[in-house]
């Protein structure tokens, strides 16, 4: 059965439904805007669901500046033409037993720097060598009302689930709040960092009945 996509207005008249606030006075739109775009974050890194490529050269410190949408690394090389340097993605253990103890890897290793706004490289390359770095994306905010999120139409109603979770705590309906943010959880795989780099995840939510699938349920 197909499902439908869920405008940001949309969104927020769902959310505004759960807590019965016509007047916007407790939880506004700007608020439910800026919890669906939190969400939408939070999805696309869990689900891997938008790659980039950048390219250029390793900066005079020898590192690899990361673009400003950056989640998470998915491959990085080195070289303008075969045969590339591959960089693995290590551990800040590895990575620095590696320098400490002098090794020599087989092939570069690379760790995101403090802040995240950087990939340091072992062995430092020269300043003039070429990169393509191949990551995972995060999706363009979500600002107007007629804005239509790029995750799978199947992810919307998982946006909806957040911002009502979000919305009934800053009302204390906490009861309430964790029975959404249980739905907005359910199926979802781990959030990035919390698997080894290169092992799978899975990419396929699979769906049980919770405490608001039923037909009486016609709130949300």
């Amino acid at each position: 059965m197909a499902v439908d996509t869920l405008t940001l207005q949309e969104i927020q008249a769902r959310v505004n439904t759960v807590i019965r606030d016509p007047s916007k006075v407790f939880v506004t739109d700007e608020n439910v805007k800026d919890w669906v775009n939190e969400a939408q974050l939070e999805l696309a890194a869990r689900f891997r669901s938008f790659t980039a490529e950048s390219t250029g050269t390793v900066g005079a410190d020898g590192d690899v500046d990361l673009p400003a949408d950056f989640l998470e690394v998915r491959r990085l090389r080195l070289g303008a033409a075969a045969p590339f340097d591959r960089v693995e993605m290590v551990s800040d253990d590895v990575f620095n037993d590696q320098i400490d103890n002098a090794g020599v890897p087989p092939h570069s290793i690379g760790r995101l720097a403090p802040g995240n706004a950087a990939i340091e490289i072992f062995p430092v390359p020269g300043t003039s060598v070429a990169f393509a770095l191949r990551y995972y994306q995060a999706p363009d905010d979500l600002v107007d009302p007629t804005d239509l999120s790029l995750l799978p139409a199947v992810l919307h109603t998982k946006l909806v689930r957040y911002a009502q979770a979000q919305a009934c705590i800053k009302i204390r309906e906490f009861d309430q709040a964790a029975a959404y943010e249980a739905l907005f959880q359910q199926g979802l795989p781990p959030p990035p960092g919390a698997v080894r780099p290169g092992q799978s995840v899975p990419r396929t939510m699979h769906y049980q009945r919770g405490p608001f699938d039923t037909a009486e349920a016609r709130h949300i």
